[in-house]
């Protein structure tokens, strides 16, 4: 869940002979958070309005 809000970060390091091994770091956005400079409650993305093509009219909603 981290790795998708973007507060840390992985990464597979390729060892050789078919081993790989697997470093997390803290991301930016998380260095950010940790130092409170950043509410990451407000990188929230807004929904956008629908397209004219893609509204019902309003009788097909019950209106």
């Amino acid at each position: 869940m981290l790795v998708d809000i973007e507060l840390v970060e992985c990464e597979d390091c390729d060892l050789g002979f078919g081993r790989v091994e697997t470093y997390w770091s803290i991301a930016t956005w998380g260095r950010l958070y940790l130092s409170e400079e950043v509410d990451p409650g407000l990188d929230v993305p807004e929904p956008g309005p629908r397209p004219p093509h893609a509204t019902r009219p309003g009788e097909w909603a019950g209106f």
